[in-house]
């Protein structure tokens, strides 16, 4: 599972734990997820209101399944695909 934590700006994997990677989320913040496979291998890259974050976790392997975790109240999320 590889993961990024808006309250602190950190990112998660199994290889790494849990490392410095952005700045954390506010209020209105919008956060973009984007997973680019080459082949068999993917890398992951995150946006924040549209600015790059750059990429946070390469060399994925499929198959891969997108989850999102709220913990604050009124939290919203929109998936969407683009290919």
């Amino acid at each position: 599972m590889w993961g990024f934590c808006c309250f602190n700006g950190h990112k998660f994997s199994p290889k790494t734990g849990e490392e410095e990677y952005g700045e954390p989320c506010s209020t209105g913040d919008v956060i973009g997820v984007h997973l680019n496979f080459e082949g068999e291998v993917a890398n992951l890259s995150l946006t924040k209101n549209g600015n790059s974050l750059g990429v946070a976790f390469d060399d994925l392997q499929g198959p891969v399944y997108p989850a999102v975790c709220m913990l604050h109240v009124q939290s919203q999320v929109t998936l969407s695909y683009k290919n």
